[in-house]
């Protein structure tokens, strides 16, 4: 028999609905149940449907909260980077493994794109907008204690950390030659040169067949 389930505000149970199903979202995709969400979630089955009016609506608030930035903005505040070095590589672990999340449940659920509607698209840019900056502030509030040592400003410097992680991330844009955060924090911050080295090639191919062909 399920344990009864602890007592919790509606908003709470949603939530905790939500943390547990989502790694299920990703792993069964269309094929997960109400059956395996209760599992996860430690309840009942009646007890999602207090919450929630179907599986459908528990996948929408799964959508819903990866694009949602407010987890992403609280996870950001909670850093406690040791320097630079350290805010950007902390930053991009963050914003990579959000947006894998994100590309992955829309990538097994093969969600169509929507319907054109022009107050809908509206809406949507709006709400996108919104969450952006969002994100940008939180981004420019890890990154603002060193900014005696940018060249840049500090919020410019964010919005490029995001396109970076965006970039290397999303499966239909990364080739993965460049994924690490370590690597993507040192050509950021310090570029592609080694330090101290002669600005002469350091040798040349022998033959045409040793050059590189487009």
């Amino acid at each position: 028999m399920t344990p009864r389930a602890a007592p919790m505000s509606p908003d709470e149970r949603r939530a905790a609905i939500v943390a547990a199903a989502t790694p299920l979202l990703l792993a069964k995709g269309p094929e997960l149940t109400t059956r395996d969400i209760a599992a996860a979630a430690g309840v009942a089955e009646g007890t999602i449907f207090k919450v929630f009016e179907s599986k459908d609506a528990v996948v929408a608030a799964i959508i819903e909260n990866l694009v949602d930035p407010a987890d992403t903005c609280r996870e950001l505040a909670s850093l406690e980077p040791a320097g630079l070095e350290d805010a950007c590589r902390s930053v991009l672990v963050v914003l990579q493994r959000r947006i894998r999340e994100i590309t992955a449940v829309f990538t097994v659920l093969r969600v169509p794109p929507p319907v054109p509607d022009e107050d809908a698209h509206a809406r949507h840019r709006e709400l996108h907008e919104e969450r952006n900056e969002r994100l940008l502030d939180a981004l420019t509030a890890v990154i603002a204690p060193w900014q005696h040592r940018l060249r840049l400003p500090a919020r410019t410097v964010a919005s490029l950390l995001r396109s970076m992680a965006f970039a290397t991330s999303h499966p239909m844009l990364s080739d993965g030659a460049l994924t690490e955060p370590e690597d993507l924090t040192a050509v950021l911050l310090h570029g592609l040169l080694q330090p101290a080295v002669p600005d002469a090639p350091a040798s040349r191919p022998d033959t045409p067949a040793e050059e590189a062909r487009c």
